[in-house]
């Protein structure tokens, strides 16, 4: 089940529902970056799901973690050692939100 936020606009009759939860995918240097940002994520109560790297992005280790989050990038407030880079999946797109020096 995912997370949703939902704003719903009281001025109008017709109700506008807007998701407030941001679509990520972060790329590790290592598989094992990779799974323990997944439980970090688990443990900030936040969806995730790990899978391949999508080809539009490089990786190291070829896994990625794709999640949805409406705060800060960073499940544990801090930025993993084994982090490669975290981009916003959009309609457009990929945004980048934070890349390692380096890569």
């Amino acid at each position: 089940m995912q997370r949703r936020g939902q704003f719903r606009c009281g001025s109008c009759s017709s109700h506008v529902l807007v998701d407030l939860y941001m679509n990520y995918i972060a790329t590790f240097f290592s598989h094992f970056g990779a799974m323990r940002f997944h439980k970090l994520c688990g443990r900030a109560g936040w969806v995730s799901k790990p899978g391949p790297v999508p080809r539009d992005l490089s990786s190291s280790c070829g896994t990625c973690v794709r999640y949805q989050t409406g705060d800060d990038f960073f499940p544990c407030g801090e930025i993993p050692e084994e982090l490669e880079q975290i981009v916003e999946a959009s309609d457009s797109g990929y945004i980048l939100k934070y890349r390692a020096r380096g890569s």
